[in-house]
């Protein structure tokens, strides 16, 4: 199919048909890109109970220190830290929580999250880390980062 499309490119090409010629290079580039088959088995997520997950979201607060961000003592959008839990649960390989789940482990670590009405924001939470859990997120951080 390739050689195919590859002739035809060149005889295009010689022709100035610009048009024909940029639809069928972006053919060629599509058949070289490596798409998903319909029987492909996904990764397995492992599964995780309620501490494995508070360990997760309080890497995941550290790495956003870790970037320079301020962390402690700030009322933050939800929306402003799901960066750092997308990354954080891509480390650790497990399946990213959705903002109901989010909000209720940062809850459980101690942060105060408050729920805004939707039309403020897609995510629709606040969230304040104590200096405490930002302290103690920085360090579990560092400690995962020095262990690998």
């Amino acid at each position: 199919m390739r050689r195919y499309v590859r002739d035809v490119l060149a005889r295009l090409r010689s022709k100035d048909n610009l048009k024909k010629f940029l639809i069928l290079r972006s053919l060629l580039h599509s058949l070289d890109m490596r798409q998903p088959t319909l029987f492909e088995q996904k990764p397995k997520q492992s599964e995780l109970n309620a501490a494995d997950y508070e360990r997760v979201v309080t890497f995941a607060l550290g790495e956003f220190q870790a970037r320079g961000k301020v962390l402690a003592e700030r009322d933050l959008p939800l929306d402003r830290l799901r960066g750092a839990l997308k990354r954080a649960f891509d480390t650790f390989g497990v399946a990213e929580i959705d903002d109901e789940e989010a909000s209720a482990v940062l809850s459980s670590l101690g942060a105060q999250v408050r729920r805004v009405p939707s039309f403020v924001a897609k995510h629709p939470f606040r969230v304040i880390v104590s200096r405490e859990l930002a302290e103690r997120s920085r360090q579990v951080y560092q400690d995962a980062k020095s262990q690998k």
